[in-house]
């Protein structure tokens, strides 16, 4: 009661078909990208994209109530 609670997020993002055409190798390639974005640091965000050879990375936007 009455604390405050911080929560943060890590996300990891595969969009079909390029990280893949089957539930598997999107889950793969999404878990990949959010252990990227856990290494950025907090409230970070992973997408994976293959033709690029590399991942993209941004902050997400935070909510202040």
């Amino acid at each position: 009661r009455g604390r405050d609670l911080r929560v943060s997020a890590s996300i990891g993002m595969a969009v079909y078909p390029d990280a893949g055409r089957r539930a598997a190798a999107l889950r793969k390639h999404a878990d990949q990208a959010m252990y990227e974005a856990k290494a950025a640091g907090r409230d970070a965000w992973c997408s994976w994209r293959p033709r690029e050879s590399k991942k993209v990375k941004g902050e997400m936007v935070k909510s202040e109530k």
